[in-house]
């Protein structure tokens, strides 16, 4: 299986990075695998998920205090 960069089109077609050497009418198979224009932003979607995990415990100062919370 080989990897290969496109980039869609408006009338629904995928315009190859480099040509493929196959002969015209060869069946393909195409997986898609979108890729964001700037990687910060699926950092920044990374956060957000790990940060709607978050629970109320209540402590206000809980990370400034977390020493003292200690086993």
């Amino acid at each position: 299986m080989e990897a290969l960069d496109a980039i869609y089109m408006k009338d629904g077609t995928l315009r190859l990075a480099t040509p493929l050497e196959l002969p015209d009418s060869t069946p393909v198979k195409v997986t898609i695998d979108v890729q964001t224009a700037d990687g910060a932003q699926s950092s920044l979607d990374a956060v957000y998920q790990a940060l709607d995990q978050r629970c109320e415990t209540g402590i206000a100062d809980l990370a400034a205090r977390h020493d003292e919370h200690q086993p």
